[in-house]
């Protein structure tokens, strides 16, 4: 549903939130929830961080604007933070670089090497897109496929 964007859902959705035992659909619904543009869900994913859906959670945070990530790279556990920034490695552009910069000086060896790499994937898929000129036409194709002869319906294509 939040994949879709119907707005209509945002209170259904928050009151079966409220009513919810299982923590993974809870998370399911907070991750709706910020999807249909209640950007406060977002604390729910990320206190899931520490708990026990905490692959579920990293996985919605690559769906996650990059931008509503930056504040939570200073606080919460190390565990938390190494996701956050995974994901900005993953999703973010090289504006996330600025905030992440900071967490190279932080105390957790595992989340300055996490930093480090998402930096570096950073740097380099904006370096790639960079470096990579857009086609402007689909390239042409040359000679005869496996070296066999053209079928009919291929030479008309082959002569447009």
């Amino acid at each position: 549903m939040a994949r879709l964007g119907d707005a209509s859902y945002i209170e259904r959705i928050s009151r079966l939130r409220l009513q919810e035992r299982d923590r993974s659909v809870q998370l399911a619904q907070a991750f709706a929830l910020y999807r249909l543009g209640r950007r406060e869900f977002l604390e729910a994913i990320f206190q899931e961080l520490d708990g026990g859906e905490h692959t579920q959670a990293a996985a919605y945070l690559l769906e996650v604007e990059p931008e509503d990530l930056y504040p939570f790279l200073q606080r919460g556990s190390p565990r938390a933070r190494r996701a956050v920034v995974e994901a900005l490695g993953r999703i973010g552009s090289r504006e996330a670089i600025e905030y992440l910069k900071p967490l190279l000086r932080a105390e957790d060896p595992d989340l300055v090497n996490a930093t480090n790499l998402a930096i570096q994937r950073i740097e380099r898929r904006e370096r790639a897109k960079s470096a990579a000129p857009e086609p402007r036409t689909r390239p042409r194709r040359v000679g005869k496929p496996n070296g066999k002869p053209l079928a009919p319906h291929q030479q008309f294509l082959s002569n447009s």
